[in-house]
């Protein structure tokens, strides 16, 4: 019964970050691959999606957190509840991957893939580290701060490839700036 109340509660807030991550593909890569030879403009529509975004993250971290047991309950029956520090955990990891969504659709407008393919190995590891973790004996929380430790990592190498992509995009403009052109 533990693990259905965990399916449930990671279900509960994964999915509106899902959802929220396939809205800010499908709506902001054209514009950020339209805007990748314009940094200026690039960086302005980049900031204004990671604020968005990361607003609705914390909204979605708050929301479940304080409120998710009360959602599961209604929905569920109160036999289903998580215990809060789980909740809050899944909450986090979830707000993290929406977020993640801007800089890896900045990857994907400058078209270096290979970065998202990186970013996703920190994932992948604590993935197998939980695995481990569980066989071993240890406790929910442990595991899904372990995968929300994942996500973090996920999250920051996202950023750093966005920065260096938007910096290697930059050196033509400074080259024709510095030449005179």
């Amino acid at each position: 019964q533990e693990l259905a109340r965990f399916a449930i509660a990671a279900q509960l807030t994964l999915l509106p970050a899902l959802i929220g991550a396939r809205y800010i593909l499908a709506s902001a890569l054209p514009r950020l691959a339209r805007l990748v030879d314009d940094p200026v403009a690039f960086s302005r529509e980049e900031s204004s999606l990671l604020l968005r975004s990361s607003v609705a993250a914390a909204g979605g971290v708050l929301l479940f957190g304080v409120l998710g047991n009360h959602i599961v309950s209604l929905l569920y029956g109160s036999v289903y509840a998580m215990t809060p520090e789980i909740f809050w955990a899944l909450a986090f990891a979830s707000g993290v991957r929406l977020i993640r969504a801007v800089p890896g659709t900045s990857l994907l407008a400058f078209e270096r893939t290979h970065w998202l393919f990186i970013s996703n190995l920190p994932r992948i590891l604590t993935v197998l580290l939980a695995f481990a973790i569980a066989r071993m004996g240890g406790d929910l929380l442990t595991i899904t701060l372990v995968a929300a430790a994942g996500e973090v990592a996920s999250l920051a190498i996202t950023v750093v490839a966005a920065a260096a992509a938007r910096a290697s995009s930059l050196a033509p403009h400074l080259r024709r700036v510095a030449g005179g052109t």
